[in-house]
């Protein structure tokens, strides 16, 4: 019998492999909490949640990844089934995947959108050369059907509402990109090919290589020397079509707004062969200086295109668990649920309050509201997408809240809020200071 290690009773040929553990109570606590955290913050923003097998087909990711520089089937667990139907079957490797797989599968896109899934679960990959398993666990929420960088604004009012919430307040950075649609890259991936051909032989090894499946591979490498190249060529920024570019302009416009720090980063491309237009993501730095990604977040339009016949918009946001855990400094004994009062109460219909937002500027101070809403325990609806009054109000009747807080271009100048009662029709405007006593009278 082979040697035991670390004070076991079981051989080491039976044991787990290193780079994976076993989850009990006593040893991860604070992963069980987090798992409930963001299990509570799901459902406290009315998204619906799923739990996909750990289990894939193979040719799912093969399909999606057939035009990826990165793809490596020697990354992806892989086994086949026996029998006359042989399949080839991999252990899940990417969780937002599998639930645009499981949105499309199991009927979901036919829910009135836009419709909110979550999913918490674990990610299984090799690294080809050492052979070893790594297993990562996100937190992944999406929004399907709603096309407007409102959506983009929400996600990051979220990120950093979740991110204060697990004491980060002041210790992460945004980043921003906008990578274009297949239009706006056409010219650029030319730009781009012609400024690295002129400067070839000023380049590492790693970069030539990159160059032979896909020049946007340069801007991730480390060297000093190619970095000051890289700071000279040209922006995809500056080749967005126009409807890229507009949407880009709204999203900046809505942040500043709002007073949310950004830094735009031009050469943060994310997973640019299955993601469009705006990506972004929020960073930490360990204490030797080092960026940890705490959030990552992209447009996933061309996945479900590739997988199926429905044509929809796809955000999607993914929380690495492991970097935030890591990084937590989450005391023993404490929750990380001090953003959110009274967080044990359960809803009807009778305290719901539906949101809407009219006007550019109606639907920025409806924004700030719905995070004020939010902490101060209310049940919140909204429709931001939407521009008319008509739309917002029909979806506010199907959702069957009770109360409909309306805020125009007029209301936002004046701080007034216009409370609207949807089962009787009536309605009075009240002072945006006044609200919460008002709300808390009526419910």
């Amino acid at each position: 019998m082979s040697k035991r290690r670390n004070g076991g009773i079981i051989s080491n040929r039976f044991k787990l492999i290193s780079e994976l553990s076993d989850f009990y109570s006593d040893s991860q606590d604070r992963f069980l909490k987090i798992e409930l955290f963001f299990k509570e913050i799901a459902k406290r923003f009315d998204y619906s949640s799923i739990q996909t097998p750990v289990i894939e087909n193979f040719a799912l990711y093969e399909k999606l990844y057939a035009e990826s520089p990165f793809f490596d089937k020697d990354r992806f667990v892989i086994f086949k089934t026996k029998g006359r139907k042989k399949t080839v079957l991999c252990l899940r490797n990417e969780l937002s995947i599998s639930m645009i797989r499981a949105y499309c599968e199991n009927g979901l896109y036919k829910k009135l959108k836009p419709f909110r899934l979550f999913s918490f679960g674990d990610e299984y990959e090799i690294e080809p050369d050492s052979g070893h398993y790594f297993r990562k666990n996100k937190a992944v929420f999406q929004v399907f059907g709603r096309k407007d960088p409102v959506i983009e604004v929400q996600l990051i009012q979220f990120s950093e509402f979740v991110l204060n919430s697990l004491n980060f307040k002041g210790r992460y950075k945004l980043k921003i990109n906008n990578i274009g649609c297949r239009k706006c890259r056409r010219p650029y991936v030319k730009a781009l090919n012609n400024f690295l051909k002129t400067r070839s032989t000023q380049l590492c090894r790693d970069c030539k290589k990159f160059l032979k499946k896909s020049p946007f591979l340069v801007f991730n490498c480390k060297n000093v020397k190619c970095a000051k190249i890289y700071r000279r060529a040209p922006e995809l920024l500056n080749s967005l079509c126009e409807e890229c570019e507009t949407d880009f302009r709204r999203l900046l416009k809505y942040l500043d707004g709002l007073g949310v720090d950004y830094e735009l980063d031009s050469k943060f491309f994310d997973n640019f062969w299955i993601s469009n237009k705006i990506v972004f993501k929020f960073v930490a730095s360990d204490n030797k200086g080092k960026e940890k990604v705490l959030i990552s977040a992209n447009r996933r339009d061309e996945v479900i295109k590739k997988i199926s016949s429905e044509n929809t918009s796809i955000n999607n946001l993914n929380f690495e668990i492991d970097n935030i855990l890591a990084d937590s400094v989450l005391e023993e004994g404490e929750d990380f649920r001090s953003e959110i009062k009274g967080r044990d109460n359960n809803y009807s219909n009778d305290n719901i309050l539906f949101i809407i937002g009219l006007g550019d500027k109606g639907k920025q101070e409806c924004m700030k509201l719905y995070f004020d809403l939010i902490r101060d325990d209310n049940r919140v609806i909204e429709f931001f997408g939407k521009d008319s009054m008509v739309s917002q109000l029909k979806r506010a009747e199907k959702s069957k809240a009770r109360f409909a807080l309306i805020i125009g271009q007029k209301e936002a100048i004046d701080d007034m809020v216009i409370i609207r009662d949807l089962q009787y029709g009536s309605q009075e405007t009240v002072l945006r200071k006044d609200l919460f006593k008002r709300i808390n009278k009526l419910l």
